[in-house]
């Protein structure tokens, strides 16, 4: 047996609407939370420049150092860098 759904999804509407204070809060806690992420140094460029780290035996590939540092730094990863490149079995 085949079920159709014949009625729309319903989309919530807010009781009162959006004011250009909650707008500038938003924007505020966007901002603050990007200030935060380059004071920790977990803000890197999208260069492409793979390296290889391992954690243990498991080895991975990060798009390049700064995103590996970024990784230990601020998610609490303990990879160690291996070599330049991607992370080949030979």
């Amino acid at each position: 047996m085949i079920t159709f759904v014949t009625k729309p999804f319903v989309i919530l509407k807010a009781k009162k609407p959006v004011t250009s204070a909650m707008k500038h809060l938003l924007f505020f806690i966007f901002i603050l939370f990007g200030a935060v992420g380059v004071a920790l140094g977990c803000a890197c460029t999208r260069e492409l420049k793979p390296v290889c780290a391992r954690l243990g035996r498991k080895y991975r590939t990060f798009p390049n150092k700064c995103m590996l540092q970024a990784e230990n730094k601020c998610h609490g990863g303990a990879y160690r860098f291996v070599r330049d490149g991607d992370c080949v079995r030979r």
